[in-house]
């Protein structure tokens, strides 16, 4: 093992931290070189488990001699595939390998490339999931074979994340980790609050292909000193946030802080009166920040890096940061003092985990579970309450011990609960595991590999991509109808926006007259020096199918700028996106 903790001591020691040799990261790596293909690693947050996991995949490298082709490293969402790129890129560069490449793809627009390639391939898990069954969209992707994914390493970090309000991606997760295993891949699952019930699921969709290996960390990560309370009502979002925030986070020096809340529209609220807090002198030396998922991806990009420059250090030691869920994995900041609203269980204890990394730091939860309707299902937020209820001591230790958290978790996802969440979508699980099922034994069948591509493998709902043109750029682009722009800047001015339903398409693409207007990403329109492309917009057919539409990468829908709102030059993103503002 010795080998191991030397390519940990080397990587963590670049980024000026000392080495803590934790026992589970020996497990992982006695499972990993005794073949196991199927590995559930529970350990908390801030404990390294990506560096146990990777470790052996890097002293490969390093010594040119690898059972693994590759590493590919799965995530939930695009902002922490952003992230764990930059981060595992400076593992190598920290171990002086300059010959392995390190790359991202998860289907982002404005990109022609091959999925998955490279040493190490960071994405997320649909890309994964849609590459492996060889179904990704839209089709004119280069796909990597099959063989490359169940030849290499894969890792499948942050799984309490994939989560929806209708266990439906989780319902569908051990299918998929079946046929990965069955073709010869080795797979870690990782996370700090993984239902047992889901692990249940797992174990007998794998049972009589592979035995899976559980390595459960009863290692406490070194940490500051976490105090939690709870108090009944809401998190206020008026005076009483101001007095909350002068008295105790500013006066106390409990600076940085976060609030995180259930709802976009509230984030915004809270993140305006900061900024009144400012203009008029109470929090001068305080500099707040908005971060949710429908700001432009310039402006998201903007501020989640500065979780991710050193540079930034002294700018985040005076920061009050305002969030949705966005928040619950990925940042690696010292927060001091952490204020958030009621969310289901796991949820909330990845929320805390986000506290006292490094120091001593407090967290204030708002019991009241209305904060969260229409977010997440009731069953789950009035079980969360039962459970967090007096329950501030379970919650404090939860962030460092597993067998707390988990013990927390499993008292509200019980299979009855889970059950309930999935009977509405149980027929289209049932579908789809039928075709999931089938594809070992039918690899070449057309007909499977196109059922396969009909029905959602891994999440209800969609995601629309919507071009943000503000003032007089977007109506020189209607009238002309032409645009020339630099690619980076389009990548820049992306707003994603998520819904259920495509019909009634939601308010913010909808234009004067009830238009939708489309916009064409010619790829090809490369000027001299920095790259450029071409849009070109159309109007929606009346009755086209929006679903291809959406598949379509190269092709965005044109943003209702009245949608998106700045406020003292602040940009708050797409607030209300089936409401003008």
């Amino acid at each position: 093992m010795a080998m191991y903790w030397d390519v940990v001591e080397k990587i963590v020691s670049r980024r000026g931290k000392q080495v803590r040799k934790y026992a589970f990261f020996e497990e992982v790596w006695k499972v990993l070189e005794e073949s196991g293909q199927l590995v559930i690693v529970r350990a908390p947050t801030g404990c390294g488990k990506t560096e146990a996991v990777t470790a052996p995949f890097f002293h490969e490298v390093l010594s040119n001699s690898r059972d693994w082709f590759s590493l590919v490293y799965s995530l939930p969402s695009r902002a922490l595939v952003t992230t764990m790129r930059q981060r595992l890129a400076k593992s190598l560069a920290s171990l002086g390998v300059a010959y392995a490449t390190v790359t991202s793809n998860y289907g982002e627009p404005l990109t022609v490339s091959p999925f998955l390639e490279g040493d190490v391939a960071v994405g997320t898990y649909d890309m994964l999931i849609y590459t492996f069954y060889g179904v990704r969209r839209p089709s004119y992707h280069v796909l990597l074979p099959l063989s490359k994914i169940v030849s290499s390493l894969v890792v499948l970090d942050e799984v309490q994340l994939v989560q929806d309000t209708f266990w439906y991606s989780l319902s569908l997760l051990p299918a998929h980790l079946a046929n990965l295993v069955d073709f010869g891949a080795h797979v870690v699952l990782m996370s700090a609050t993984m239902p047992s019930v889901l692990v249940g699921d797992i174990e007998r969709e794998v049972r009589g292909i592979v035995r899976p290996v559980e390595v459960v960390s009863k290692d406490k990560p070194s940490r500051g000193r976490l105090e939690v309370e709870v108090r009944e009502g809401f998190l206020p979002s008026d005076e009483g946030l101001d007095r909350l925030v002068m008295e105790d986070i500013v006066r106390r020096e409990r600076l940085p802080a976060l609030i995180v809340v259930n709802t976009v529209e509230k984030a915004v609220n809270i993140y305006k009166r900061l900024l009144a807090l400012k203009r008029n002198g109470k929090i001068d030396k305080v500099e707040p920040f908005l971060l949710h998922s429908r700001l432009s991806l310039g402006e998201r990009s903007r501020v989640e890096k500065l979780f991710e420059e050193e540079k930034a250090v002294d700018l985040l030691d005076k920061a009050i940061v305002v969030a949705t869920q966005v928040i619950e994995a990925g940042l690696d900041a010292d927060v001091r003092c952490l204020l958030t609203e009621l969310s289901p269980i796991d949820s909330l204890i990845q929320r805390l985990g986000r506290a006292a990394r490094r120091s001593d730091g407090e967290a204030v939860v708002y019991l009241n579970p209305d904060g969260g309707r229409n977010v997440y299902p009731a069953t789950l937020l009035e079980r969360s309450l039962q459970v967090v209820k007096g329950s501030g001591a379970d919650l404090s230790e939860a962030v460092s011990n597993v067998a707390v958290s988990q013990d927390l978790v499993d008292s509200v996802y019980t299979p009855d609960v889970v059950e309930k969440l999935s009977e509405p979508v149980k027929r289209l699980v049932t579908e789809v595991k039928n075709y999931i099922h089938r594809f070992p034994y039918e690899l070449y069948s057309a007909d499977v590999r196109k059922k396969l591509g009909e029905p959602p493998l891994l999440r209800l709902g969609y995601e629309l991509l919507c071009l943000y043109l503000p003032g007089a750029s977007h109506e020189q682009f209607l009238e002309r109808r032409f645009l020339v722009m630099e690619a980076d800047k389009v990548r820049r001015s992306i707003v994603r926006i998520s819904c259920k339903e495509l019909q009634p398409p939601p308010q913010c693409i909808v234009h004067e007259g009830g238009k939708l207007i489309i916009v064409k990403v010619d790829l090809k329109g490369e000027g001299e020096g920095a790259k450029t492309v071409r849009l070109i917009a159309s109007d929606v057919g009346q009755g086209e199918d929006l679903s291809e539409l959406v598949e379509r990468k190269d092709t965005l829908f044109l943003l209702n700028p009245e949608f998106y709102e700045v406020y003292e030059n602040r940009d708050l993103g797409v607030v209300r996106p089936w409401v003008r503002a």
